[in-house]
């Protein structure tokens, strides 16, 4: 929750993206322990970012949101269809949540996103000799971090960069 309100306090992060993404941290937990995402607290979380975006929408450009979605959450969709053994979908239902998250602020966040979790995780399974590693805690701090750093990973003028001008009304 201190990194949820920390976010918040920073200029071009909207409340709601803070929140939801601090909401994913049990989450991220129990997928440590039990290899699973539960589907109560994504949920959750992905309401509370629709409740901020309701909230927050002249700030939060559609087109932004809808890209950080897909950005984040495709490349692991089609990496289930394609393998499900090895990334589980409560994977891409969390990579939903963060993508609309952290693109609510800009869509190269979710560029950064996938990257600092891909190589978090990877890092993690080889320093402690894993085959297998949960995902979820590497995108949910992938987007903490994200979200906490923003403007010293995209310059000014890409801030102000849209794909298009549409807000969500």
């Amino acid at each position: 929750m201190i990194t949820a309100l920390i976010s918040a306090l920073q200029d071009g992060v909207a409340a709601g993206s803070a929140i939801s993404v601090a909401m994913l941290v049990p989450a991220a937990t129990v997928d440590i322990v039990e290899q699973r995402l539960p589907n109560q607290i994504i949920a959750a979380s992905a309401l509370a970012l629709a409740i901020g975006f309701v909230f927050n929408s002249s700030d939060v450009l559609a087109s932004n949101v809808m890209l950080g979605l897909a950005l984040l959450a495709g490349p692991l969709l089609l990496l289930h269809l394609l393998s499900p053994g090895s990334m589980g979908f409560g994977d891409v239902k969390m990579a939903l949540v963060l993508g609309a998250a952290v693109g609510a602020v800009h869509w190269q966040l979710a560029l950064v996103t996938i990257a600092l979790a891909a190589g978090a995780t990877a890092t993690v399974a080889l320093l402690r000799r894993m085959n297998e590693i949960a995902f979820g805690p590497g995108l949910v701090g992938a987007a903490a971090f994200s979200l906490l750093a923003h403007t010293l990973m995209l310059t000014p003028v890409a801030l102000h960069s849209t794909i298009s001008t549409g807000h969500f009304a």
